[in-house]
């Protein structure tokens, strides 16, 4: 592989006897995982018949017209159902939540059904201002927006509705990632400081107060970070969402 971090293609030529020939590429993502990132847990939402905040920040937020509903496991309760229409949580904006290195959500989420146009999961000033999660009817897209520019990250794979997906989006300051139940699916390079946005944090629409494209599904055990993931701690999460003692920690095994 090659020494440095970055996003690379490798291309394979084949020529036969006559001279013909032919090429493909694939593109790889060369990470050095020596080190564990660092950073902080800024928010984690369990989903679990409120909006409560459960790290030491406590960026509680406010639910409006959310049912709860059962999450991956058959649990009662455990998981927010938006509607598509009217239901939302609102997390008041802060400086703690505008931080710029980097960014990491993960969560569990179901889509009722593939749309014709964008909803949104997850919007911090949405792609105008900062960042957000949007489902399509062909892929996840993950949004950032940069002092360098706004980059959209397209999911590999297209969601199927009604399947329960272990999501996580990523931006290290380097590149953006998908990664989906566990295994990375889509990447590419990206660079600059977050920028900041006025606007308040929204899980199930993409600004607040604003229907029009407004998630349709279910969520549960959301975490915001200000760093990016590495993959055992995507695992972590996946395996075991987070408990309260590592919430309050801010920090993943």
């Amino acid at each position: 592989a090659p020494d440095k971090e970055g996003s690379y293609f490798i291309t394979c030529i084949v020529t036969d006897t006559d001279g013909l020939s032919d090429r493909d590429s694939v593109r790889v993502l060369v990470r050095d995982l020596s080190a564990q990132p660092e950073g902080k847990l800024i928010a984690h939402y369990p989903l679990a018949g409120n909006a409560q905040d459960l790290s030491s920040y406590k960026n509680h937020g406010t639910a409006g017209g959310v049912s709860w509903v059962v999450d991956k496991e058959g649990s009662p309760g455990k998981a927010a159902y938006f509607n598509g229409i009217s239901a939302y949580v609102k997390v008041p904006n802060n400086d703690l939540l505008n931080f710029q290195d980097a960014l990491s959500l993960a969560c569990w989420i179901k889509t009722d059904n593939l749309l014709d146009h964008e909803q949104h999961p997850v919007s911090h000033g949405s792609w105008q201002n900062r960042y957000k999660i949007s489902i399509g009817d062909q892929y996840i897209r993950f949004t950032v927006n940069t002092a360098d520019g706004i980059k959209d990250l397209d999911s590999e794979t297209t969601p199927v509705a009604g399947q329960w997906y272990h999501l996580v989006a990523i931006y290290n300051g380097k590149d953006m990632e998908i990664w989906l139940d566990g295994k990375l699916d889509a990447f590419t390079s990206h660079t600059g400081l977050i920028k900041k946005t006025t606007y308040d944090l929204a899980m199930g629409q993409n600004l607040p107060g604003e229907n029009a494209y407004n998630f349709k599904g279910a969520m549960s055990a959301f975490s915001i970070f200000d760093y990016g993931l590495s993959p055992e701690q995507i695992d972590y999460h996946m395996e075991n969402s987070i408990s309260l003692e590592v919430a309050e920690s801010g920090k993943l095994p």
